[in-house]
């Protein structure tokens, strides 16, 4: 059975380190990759160290969700990882925001105005836990990052919408989305997950 996968990613240093060419992305360097797995309804966080059994996980995968995939983690990824992340269906949910409302907006933004949550830290800080070696803490912030990522791909897969902040602060604007798991995947999602759905 194919699995749905949410990632997130956490970099060793910033792209003001490296410029901001495309190219130059896989530079940044990958402290530790975020995953929830629908099928196994789990959080993991994988190290460099680690990437084998990631790419594992990543070739049992029919769809990747994210937030900002095609602009910032998979240009990253295809550096440091061996998968051809063509092959599976992705979901960015970025992507859908830019292209619905013309531009782009921050996972906190956009989950403070559809979840009422907000992140629990910024990328600036998780590229200092790296550097001081604070694991535990850039563990939990880039888990906690597709732990929203996940829930606000169970909103939209619920609701068929997010919300998102409307311009010059003016109320929030519903974004309609198309989003759903992979055929099959359902039946093995966890009872407390379904409540999400």
């Amino acid at each position: 059975m194919e699995d749905t996968l949410v990632i997130d990613i956490e970099t060793k240093k910033l792209l003001r380190d490296i410029g901001h060419s495309g190219i130059e992305m896989p530079k940044l360097g990958i402290s530790v990759v975020g995953v929830y797995s629908y099928v196994q309804d789990k959080f993991m966080a994988f190290r460099e160290e680690e990437f084998d059994e990631l790419e594992k996980l990543l070739s049992q995968a029919g769809q990747i969700v994210g937030f900002n995939l095609f602009g910032f983690d998979y240009p990253v990824m295809c550096g440091h990882l061996d998968f051809d992340f063509a092959r599976v269906k992705t979901v960015d949910i970025l992507d859908d925001i830019r292209q619905a409302v013309g531009h782009r907006l921050s996972l906190n933004s956009v989950a403070k105005t559809t979840l009422g949550v907000q992140k629990s830290a910024d990328g600036l800080q998780a590229v200092r836990f790296y550097q001081e070696g604070r694991w535990e803490e850039l563990e939990k912030y880039c888990l906690d990052d597709v732990r929203i990522t996940r829930d606000l791909f169970n909103f939209g897969r619920r609701h068929k919408f997010i919300k998102v902040a409307a311009n010059y602060g003016l109320g929030t604007k519903n974004v309609l989305v198309n989003w759903s798991l992979m055929d099959g995947v359902f039946s093995s999602v966890s009872g407390s997950q379904k409540s999400l759905l």
